[in-house]
This record gives structure tokens, C-alpha cells and sequence, in this order.
């Protein structure tokens, strides 16, 4: 039988750990050398974005950290 603390310690740490990987990816697609703030990634998420955005985004970005992932 697993004990309750070391189930509640696993949890905390991978709870931990996904918070995380969420942060590094929202600072990955905001970061580089074409800056794409946090305010304009939401909107061109849901293609309301500039054609360079767009491009930086779904052409650059995004497809670095999928294959990261």
C-alpha cells in the first residue's frame, strides 16, 4: 500500500512540474528574436494576428516546441 504522503508529495511535484512546462511554453512563444508580447499571442492564437505574427507563430514557434515537447 502507497502511503498518503508520498501520494501527496507525487501529486505536488507533478502538479509542480506542469505548471512548468506551461510556463517555458508561453515564454517560448512570446520570446525570440521577432518579440510577439504576451497581449498579441492570445489574439493571434484565434487568428486575429498581423501576417507577420501569424507566420512567426504557427510557422516558427509553435512547431519548435511540439517537436521539444
Amino acid at each position: 500500500m502507497i502511503q498518503s504522503a508520498l501520494v501527496k508529495k507525487q501529486r505536488w511535484i507533478i502538479g509542480a512540474l506542469t505548471a512548468l512546462i506551461i510556463i517555458t511554453v508561453i515564454i517560448g512563444t512570446c520570446s525570440g528574436y521577432s518579440n510577439l508580447s504576451l497581449g498579441r499571442l492570445f489574439p493571434t492564437l484565434f487568428g486575429h494576428g498581423t501576417f507577420k505574427e501569424e507566420f512567426i507563430l504557427f510557422s516558427v514557434r509553435l512547431p519548435r516546441i511540439i517537436i521539444t515537447l
